[in-house]
C-alpha cells in the first residue's frame, strides 16, 4: 500500500519555517515533486491560507511530500498547523483530503492538505496561487 501524500503551499514548502520544522520534515517526509490543487490562496502576513474554490481555474501551487511515518508526522503537522482534531471550530487550519495534480506528468493523486479555517476579510488574495513568488 502506498504511503499517503501531503501537499504544502506555504512556509513548509518554501523553507521559511522553523529549524525544528525543517528537521521533522527531513526525518519524516520524502519529497515527491511540484503539484497544484484547486483553491484560493491568501496572504495572511506570516503565512498563507488556502480556501477551497468551486472554480477549476483557481489553482494553488505547492509541493507534494510522502509521509514516511504517517502517525507521527501527521501528529506533528497537526500541532504545527494548529489543527485540533477534536475541536475543528477552534482550529486555525483543518486537515482535509484533496486531489493534487502533479506537475511532472499531470496525474492526479489524493493527498492531505491544511485548509485555512478563519475568515479572510482583510487578507490579500494571491491571484497566481504561488506563495513562493511573494517577497519574503
Amino acid at each position: 500500500m502506498a504511503r499517503p501524500l501531503v501537499f504544502f503551499y506555504g512556509t513548509l514548502w518554501t523553507g521559511e519555517c522553523t529549524r525544528r520544522a525543517r528537521a521533522v520534515m527531513a526525518d519524516g517526509l520524502e519529497p515527491v515533486g511540484p503539484a497544484s490543487l484547486r483553491g484560493r490562496l491568501y496572504d495572511l502576513g506570516a503565512y498563507p491560507g488556502l480556501l477551497r474554490s468551486p472554480r477549476a481555474a483557481d489553482r494553488v501551487r505547492g509541493y507534494l511530500y510522502r509521509l514516511l511515518d504517517t502517525g507521527r508526522s501527521l501528529r506533528w503537522l497537526d500541532w504545527y498547523e494548529d489543527y485540533l482534531r477534536g475541536a475543528p471550530a477552534r482550529s486555525v487550519f483543518l486537515r482535509r483530503r484533496a486531489v493534487a495534480r502533479r506537475q511532472v506528468d499531470g496525474r492526479t493523486v489524493p493527498c492531505w492538505v491544511y485548509f485555512y479555517n478563519r475568515p479572510v476579510l482583510a487578507a490579500w488574495r494571491i491571484i497566481d496561487g504561488d506563495y513562493s513568488r511573494l517577497p519574503q
